[in-house]
């Protein structure tokens, strides 16, 4: 709501650029065909999606296209509102996101814009009309659309009432553990939030915070960050570690990549190798840039510890 004027001036302004008009009821309509585009997002055609579109009949009475999408909403008795060039009323679903964006990266394009892929079409497919209409700028470079968080089988819903909170997660797992199961499969991958996945995680987080303690003990120090870069082997390892994450961040490979990584420094440690400093650094450098970094170590062996416990 702190952005009410900001909104009202991007709605104006695709007014004037003849993307949007404005109809009796007080509202504002974005007009999809002034967007030649509309559709490049989600991959649909225009007229396939107009069979598809069922309307309001109030709307489809004030609508110039049943594709077209409120801009700004105009009062009903008991909501919120605002006053506007147009009347009172308020933002409609898309609009925020996009002047937002604009107005708080202070830039008409975003490198990266995520969500779930249930908001691809409309919610994003909108955005992108919207914005590109009134800068004639791309709106986001690259779109990260997430698959679902199951709950044992289920999805996640509010309506369903099987959602989970960090809050209440956080009082039987570790923070190692939590971030290592949400990012052990590609984004775009359906996850299975269950005690048995959740168990794999923290035995696996355990088995790489482990290795990073035991290597540490036997340097006698803390491994120079720049070691990695000394020891060809090593090298080669950080290069499958780049190549999984420039390919669509594939965390599920670029975590193999660190077991890999895991089992090497291992070896070296056992045998008393001179890449154990190499292979220590670069394993300290995969779990800072996955996020499942030694700082929240001490959580993890509390957690751990406890859950064992019962």
């Amino acid at each position: 709501t702190v952005y009410i004027k900001e909104m009202i001036d991007f709605i104006a302004a695709l007014v004037d650029k003849g993307n949007a008009y404005a109809t009796k009821d007080g509202s504002v309509w974005f007009a999809v065909r002034s967007f030649g585009n509309y559709g490049k997002l989600s991959g649909r055609n225009v007229d396939d999606m107009v069979q598809g579109e069922r309307v309001n009949a109030d709307q489809q009475a004030l609508k110039r296209d049943p594709l077209d999408f409120a801009l700004w909403k105009g009062a009903k008795p008991g909501e919120p509102s605002w006053p506007s060039p147009w009347g009172n009323g308020r933002p409609g679903w898309h609009l925020e996101c996009s002047c937002m964006s604009i107005n708080c990266h202070h830039a008409n394009t975003i490198d990266i814009h995520s969500g779930g892929v249930d908001l691809l079409f409309p919610h994003h497919e909108n955005e992108v009309a919207q914005s590109e209409a009134l800068t004639g700028e791309p709106f986001a470079r690259y779109w990260l659309h997430l698959a679902f968080l199951n709950i044992d089988g289920d999805k996640m819903s509010k309506s369903l009432g099987n959602f989970k909170t960090l809050d209440k997660l956080l009082e039987k797992y570790d923070a190692i553990t939590l971030r290592h199961f949400l990012i052990s499969a590609h984004y775009r991958t359906e996850l299975d939030f269950t005690e048995d996945n959740l168990a794999l995680a923290r035995k696996a987080s355990k088995r790489y915070a482990d290795a990073a303690r035991e290597a540490e003990k036997a340097l006698g120090k803390e491994p120079s960050p720049e070691a990695w870069k000394f020891d060809e082997s090593a090298r080669e390892m950080e290069a499958k570690f780049r190549d999984a994450m420039n390919d669509d961040f594939n965390t599920a490979k670029a975590f193999a990549v660190l077991f890999d990584t895991v089992t090497r420094l291992n070896t070296e440690r056992a045998k008393g190798g001179n890449g154990l400093e190499a292979f220590a650094s670069l394993l300290a450098m995969f779990r800072d840039l996955l996020g499942v970094t030694a700082e929240l170590e001490g959580t993890h062996d509390d957690a751990v510890a406890g859950i064992e416990a019962q």
